[in-house]
């Protein structure tokens, strides 16, 4: 079956407004800004990967166009017994296998969801243990070794989901905590675990009432527990040095926040088209690229904005090598797609606009 993803961009307004207001009935509806321009993306390179199997949560980049993900194996997968003690797989931009950064084996007792990248090649891992409700941030150096874990003073039972690190050393980690862990969470901590601020915005408390409530828009349908809006958002270091976290609603909602915690201002991009929800987040070079996709599926629409939030054109995208469209880099003129090919394997594929 021939899937279609489509890559386009739209901007948002009301930034003074919060989500819950906009999401209230009778509320101001969310006026999307004209489009800049529109091209489709075509490929332009394709490189093979030699290992097999699928692909666990998002792919990172650091700045030299490497690729960082976590590569589903049965066998391995059966070995830590679940996909949340996947290592996380270098890939070289020409398919070659680089570094691994495991944690399974020193730290058997932690379960990951998420990983960042820094622009050098550093990788750490947000981390939990879930029989002691304690989160930690896993550092590793760009050779694989991983140093010891730094233990977060989170305060209460967090379920960790994203990661982001300034370049000042301070840690973001967001996720969700409470009752059925259906509270969004987000702090940001010092190099060595202090917190430094936690963040409690109206929001978020929206987005908890509506969980509550069973809004399936929040809450998977059978499920009792977590937060739509946070365990399937996603989180990216901006290039003026704060962190953009991004919540899976639609209207998209990011927060800038600051190194000190501080929450700058709040950018909502409309969805492009009805359906869509927020769920992936690259940033490169003063640009924003917001990754819509239809529910339950990895097929969608990607909207890239300024920092601000100001949209910057519109890009279509019909090949089937470029599903599923979950882009791993995005460097603000081309996107990296990691697929599987047709014989179980792994490929590259780099586009660009025609």
């Amino acid at each position: 079956m021939r899937f279609a993803s489509f890559l386009l961009f739209a901007a948002c307004v009301g930034l003074a407004a919060t989500y819950a207001q906009e999401q209230a009935p009778g509320s101001q509806a969310v006026v999307p800004v004209p489009l800049g321009f529109s091209s489709t993306l075509q490929i332009v390179a394709s490189s093979n990967v030699i290992p097999t199997g699928g692909l666990f949560g998002n792919g990172r980049c650091d700045d030299y166009g490497n690729i960082y993900v976590r590569i589903l194996d049965a066998v391995g997968s059966e070995k830590r017994r679940s996909n949340l003690y996947l290592p996380v797989q270098k890939i070289l931009p020409d398919g070659r296998l680089g570094q691994i950064f495991s944690f399974s084996e020193a730290l058997p007792d932690l379960k990951s969801y998420d990983f960042f990248v820094t622009g050098a090649g550093k990788v750490y891992m947000q981390a939990r243990n879930p029989e002691k409700g304690t989160v930690y941030v896993l550092e590793f150096d760009t050779n694989g070794t991983l140093r010891p874990p730094i233990l977060l003073d989170v305060g209460e039972t967090v379920s960790s989901r994203q990661i982001v690190v300034f370049p000042s050393g301070e840690l973001l980690v967001s996720g969700t905590s409470g009752e059925f862990f259906r509270k969004p969470f987000t702090a940001v901590f010092d190099a060595k675990g202090k917190l430094i601020k936690q963040i409690n915005e109206p929001e978020d408390e929206y987005a908890k009432a509506r969980a509550e409530a069973g809004d399936k828009d929040f809450i998977e349908e059978g499920m009792s527990t977590d937060n739509t809006s946070v365990v399937k958002g996603d989180a990216a270091l901006g290039s003026d040095g704060n962190a953009y976290l991004l919540r899976a609603t639609s209207p998209a909602l990011i927060y800038v926040i600051s190194p000190k915690g501080d929450v700058i201002r709040k950018l909502r991009i409309e969805s492009p088209e009805p359906g869509l929800v927020a769920r992936q987040l690259k940033s490169s070079h003063g640009k924003l690229a917001v990754i819509f996709l239809q529910r339950n599926s990895t097929a969608g629409i990607t909207e890239i904005v300024d920092l601000r939030g100001q949209s910057l054109g519109r890009y279509f995208a019909d090949d089937e090598h470029l599903n599923p469209g979950l882009p791993s880099c995005y460097d603000s003129q081309s996107f990296t797609f990691l697929s599987p090919d047709m014989v179980g394997g792994l490929k590259l594929y780099k586009a660009q606009p025609k």
